[in-house]
This record gives C-alpha cells, structure tokens and sequence, in this order.
C-alpha cells in the first residue's frame, strides 16, 4: 500500500498509474512513492507560486499553471519545453483528445 502525506503545499499531481508524485509550491519537486525519495526537480518561473499541474493522457507533458504564466513540462527530462503564457495561470486542464 502506498501512502503520501504532505503538508503546506499548493499543488499535488501526478499521471495515471505513476511511480512518482510532483509536488509544488514554488518549484516542482519529484518524488518516487515507493521510497519517498526525491527524484528530480523543475523550476519554472523563480519565486512565483504553482498553482496546478495537469498531465496529458500520455504523462509524457506536464501543463504547469503559476503567477509566472503557462508551462509545458517534458516529463522523462524534467526540463521546460516552452512558455506557453506569460500571464498569471491559477487552473490548467488537458482534455483528452477524440
């Protein structure tokens, strides 16, 4: 059974069916639910709060939502693929495509 606790966090996502969790405030934090180990980190926008995390169906691509704008994330590299907004994001939601 795998249980994760976490306190004063502002966003918690992971892909279906993950080996790790990614939890956010200002920066991303990946951690493996098994060990609870840290994996990896992103950083989008420095000093700016991340508010939603959404996967697309794949959980290759992260959509991150922050007050620093829109992310898209590569999920195997950790790093930021493109800025997709600059304006503050409060919500991200990937529909599954048809």
């Amino acid at each position: 059974m795998r249980t994760l606790v976490l306190l004063a966090l502002v966003a918690v996502s992971w892909p279906a069916q993950a080996e790790n969790a990614w939890v956010a405030s200002t920066s991303i934090r990946v951690l493996d639910l098994d060990s609870g180990k840290l994996v990896g980190s992103v950083s989008v926008a420095p000093e700016q709060v991340i508010r939603e995390i959404a996967f697309d169906a794949s959980g290759e691509r992260a959509y991150v939502a922050s007050m620093g704008g829109l992310f898209l994330v590569d999920t195997a590299t950790l790093g930021v693929v493109n800025r997709i907004s600059d304006r503050p994001t409060c919500s991200v939601a990937v529909a599954a495509r048809t």
